[in-house]
This record gives structure tokens, C-alpha cells and sequence, in this order.
């Protein structure tokens, strides 16, 4: 393998980087995309049927009470 060879060889090494960093880069970001619906589906079932504590049954805002004036 003469220097020309050689020469050739690491410019494609060099250049082919940046795109082995894109393609890690984009199965990385795919993983984090999958674990977090993987979680979200987890966290969805364990509250399912469960009413958080500072929601109304029927969602918005809870009633005020009778004594407070409504300031608006």
C-alpha cells in the first residue's frame, strides 16, 4: 500500500465520522422516543380508574365555597 493509498484511506476515515456520529446520534434519540412511551404506557395504566386528588370527578375547576366572595 503506497502513501497515495494510505492518504485516500484516512480522508475516508475522517470523513465517514460525522456520519457513524449522525447514525449514533439518531438510534440514541430512538431508544429515549421508545423507553418514554414505554414509561408513559406504564404510568397510564398504574393511574387508570384513579382520580388525582386536586381534579374534580368531572374535571375544571372544584365549586367555591358559599362564603367567599367571587373576585374576578
Amino acid at each position: 500500500m503506497n502513501i497515495k493509498q494510505k492518504l485516500i484511506l484516512a480522508f475516508a476515515v475522517i470523513a465517514s465520522l460525522p456520519v457513524i456520529l449522525v447514525a449514533v446520534l439518531i438510534i440514541l434519540n430512538v431508544h429515549e422516543v421508545l423507553h418514554r412511551a414505554d414509561h408513559d404506557r406504564v404510568v397510564s395504566r398504574h393511574w387508570e380508574g384513579l382520580t388525582p386528588r386536586n381534579q374534580t370527578v368531572g374535571g375544571g375547576l372544584p365549586p367555591m365555597a358559599e362564603e367567599q366572595p367571587a373576585y374576578l
